[in-house]
C-alpha cells in the first residue's frame, strides 16, 4: 500500500488545495459549500493521480538515472507496468463517479481540460523552455477556475493573475532543483534542463515573487478599499524573503512546495496570511 500511495503522489494533493482558494476570498465558508468543494479536491487529486502515473510510466527510464527518482515505485520495479495501468483504470472510474455525483458541468470540463493539458505536458510540452512554465501555468489557473464553478463565485482577475506568478514561481523553482541535480551530478533527467541555467531560473523566481507582491497588492487595495487586507501584505512579503534565504542563502534547491512542507517557518508564516486575510477581509477602516 505504502508504495501505491507514493505512485498516486498524496503529498503532492496539497496543490489541489487551491480549489478551495475561490471560495475563501469570496467569503463562502457554509457546510455544503465545503462538501462540494471536498469532492472537487478528492476529483482533482484523483485526477493529477492519474497523470503521474502516465507521467512516471512514460519517464520511467530517465527516471531510473536520477538520483532520487530511481527510488520511485515504476522506476525501482517495486511497482510493475501492468500494474500501474490497473490502477490507473480503477482512478479513472472514481473520477468519472465522483464527476457523475457533483453535476457541475463547467466543473466536469474543467476537469477534462486539466486532463488533456498534463498528458499532453507528460509526453511533449514539458521538453520545450518556457512552455513547460507556462503549461504548470494553466493547470493551476483550472484549479482556480475548477472551485470557483463549483461553488458559483466570480474570481477576481487579479487572483488570476497572482495564481499566473505563483505557478510561474513554483515551476521555475522545480526546474532549479533539476539543473542543480544536473550541474552536481551530471544527471539529465530530461530534455528542457539543458535549455535553463541557474542564473536563469533565479531571475525567473525572483521576477515572478516581484509579480506575485505587486499584484496581489492591487488586489487587497482594488477590491476591498475601506478594508485592511492589505495590511496582509506583510506576511507575503515575509514569506518570500523567507524563501529566498532558503533558496539563495541556505542553498537548499527543493523544489518549492517541498521546501513549503519541510520549513516550519514558511508553514507559521502562510498559516498568519490565512488568519490575517480571514480576519481583516470584514474588518472596516474608519476615520
Amino acid at each position: 500500500m505504502k508504495e501505491y500511495l507514493k505512485l498516486i503522489r498524496i503529498k503532492s494533493y496539497i496543490k489541489n488545495v487551491l480549489i478551495f482558494a475561490p471560495a475563501f476570498f469570496a467569503g463562502v465558508y457554509n457546510l455544503n459549500s465545503f462538501f462540494i468543494l471536498g469532492l472537487g479536491f478528492v476529483a482533482f487529486s484523483l485526477t493529477a493521480s492519474l497523470v503521474y502515473i502516465i507521467n512516471d510510466i512514460v519517464d520511467v527510464e530517465n527516471d531510473r538515472k536520477h538520483p532520487v527518482k530511481k527510488h520511485r515505485p515504476l522506476a525501482s520495479g517495486r511497482i510493475s507496468i501492468l500494474s500501474a495501468k490497473v490502477l490507473m483504470f480503477s482512478i479513472t472510474i472514481l473520477i468519472l463517479v465522483l464527476s457523475a455525483v457533483i453535476k457541475n458541468t463547467m466543473f466536469t470540463i474543467t476537469l477534462i481540460v486539466y486532463l488533456i493539458v498534463n498528458v499532453a505536458y507528460s509526453f511533449y510540452l514539458k521538453n520545450i523552455p518556457l512552455v513547460d512554465l507556462i503549461t504548470l501555468s494553466v493547470s493551476y489557473i483550472l484549479r482556480l477556475l475548477a472551485g470557483a464553478f463549483l461553488v458559483n463565485v466570480m474570481l477576481s482577475p487579479w487572483i488570476i493573475l497572482v495564481t499566473v506568478g505563483l505557478s510561474i514561481l513554483l515551476g521555475a523553482g522545480k526546474r532549479l532543483e533539476d539543473v542543480i541535480l544536473m550541474e552536481n551530478n551530471g544527471v539529465i533527467t530530461r530534455k528542457v534542463v539543458k535549455d535553463y541555467s541557474v542564473e536563469f531560473l533565479k531571475m525567473i523566481i525572483m521576477f515572478s515573487s516581484f509579480y506575485v507582491v505587486f499584484t496581489y497588492t492591487i488586489y487587497s487595495v482594488l477590491v476591498y478599499p475601506d478594508k485592511l487586507v492589505y495590511l496582509t501584505n506583510i506576511f507575503v512579503f515575509i514569506g518570500f524573503l523567507r524563501y529566498f534565504q532558503i533558496i539563495f542563502h541556505k542553498k537548499v534547491y527543493y523544489d518549492p512546495i517541498t521546501i513549503l512542507l519541510k520549513d516550519n517557518i514558511l508553514k507559521f508564516i502562510v498559516v498568519l496570511w490565512l488568519v490575517s486575510f480571514y480576519v481583516l477581509k470584514d474588518f472596516r477602516w474608519s476615520y
